[in-house]
């Protein structure tokens, strides 16, 4: 009995270690990908309104040159963009919190938003390491999403200080917090190497897709939120590489998507998918990462979208506004 009792209390502290060790973020985690959170949720508090939100993954990130848009626009970019398995869900609720009058919110989702990845996966989880705030941007419809995530969590951890020296070594990445500009957006990549190798095989649909209507119907609450703030929510489609957009299934979701989208009374949809489907080519490593001259292409095409949409749509944003005063200086 005493020798159990002597025994207790060490098997605790084992417990406890293994816990700290397992839940407390690495030194790495400061510089990780995932950690530029912090820094653009700085800009959400910081940057004066009114200002244009780029809100999605990282077809945002690595996909659009800020800078560029704000030149155009004349009005300052923060390129929210990071990863798609945050969720929409996640990534909309953290805007939400700092909408302010005469925002201007251009969510550019990922298609895989709309196909059952709206409440985010173990990305989701990760981001909480470096960014408790997170949790308020959080809602009840994640917590499944965050208890299958756990299981991960462990495994990469172990991962992690099994092999500490090596991850350590690995700041030269280009998914580094470093590598984003003061605007959000991804610019490590500009002076790499480009692989197209793998892109045909990324994103290969062998069946019809199924639209989930509540990650639209979560975009309609959104944009009746920020309308009550004063702000405006612009819908526009992602960057995509063209061998996956023309695969028979994809092409037949995203009309029927386009369609959906179209139909929400609240949604203001100002590009067509088709305009945003790149050649390969045009690509850095992934089917959604643009390399340097797509990548401001895309930014061009992006702001004329945005101030033809503004210029030829003003009375119907207007009344949709509830007679809330037009974004200030804004022809």
């Amino acid at each position: 009995m005493t020798r159990a009792f002597c025994f207790l209390p060490a098997l605790c502290i084992s417990i406890i270690v293994v816990f700290v060790l397992l839940m407390i973020p690495p030194v790495t985690h400061r510089f990780s990908y995932l950690a530029a959170i912090i820094d653009k949720e700085q800009l959400l508090q910081t940057v004066r309104s009114p200002r244009v939100i780029l809100v999605g993954g990282s077809n945002l990130a690595f996909g659009v040159d800020s800078q560029v848009l704000s030149e155009k626009l004349h009005i300052p970019v923060i390129n929210m963009g990071l990863h798609a398995n945050l969720g929409l869900r996640f990534m909309l609720r953290q805007v939400e919190r700092c909408l302010r009058n005469g925002d201007i919110v251009v969510v550019s989702p990922e298609y895989e938003q709309f196909l059952g990845q709206l409440n985010g996966g173990t990305e989701l989880a990760e981001i909480l390491y470096v960014f408790p705030c997170g949790v308020f941007s959080l809602s009840l419809e994640n917590v499944p999403k965050l208890a299958e995530a756990v299981g991960e969590m462990v495994h990469r951890k172990v991962k992690f200080w099994s092999a500490y020296g090596v991850r350590q070594a690995g700041r030269d990445s280009i998914y580094d917090r470093g590598g984003f500009n003061s605007c959000g957006d991804v610019v490590s990549h500009l002076v790499r190497t480009t692989d197209h190798s793998h892109l045909a095989d990324s994103g290969v649909v062998s069946g019809p897709l199924v639209i989930d209507g509540s990650a639209i119907d979560l975009l309609g609450r959104f944009a009746v939120v920020a309308r009550a703030r004063g702000a405006v929510v612009l819908l526009t489609f992602p960057c995509l590489c063209q061998s996956v957009f023309n695969q028979p299934y994809k092409l037949s979701f995203i009309a029927q998507l386009q369609r959906s989208l179209r139909q929400h009374p609240a949604l203001m949809i100002i590009s067509r998918p088709e305009n945003y489907a790149f050649a390969d080519d045009c690509f850095f490593n992934t089917v959604y990462h643009l390399a340097k001259v797509a990548r401001l292409k895309r930014s061009q095409m992006l702001a004329e979208d945005i101030s033809r949409y503004i210029a030829s749509k003003a009375d119907t944003w207007s009344s949709k506004q509830d007679q809330v005063q037009t974004v200030p200086g804004r022809k």
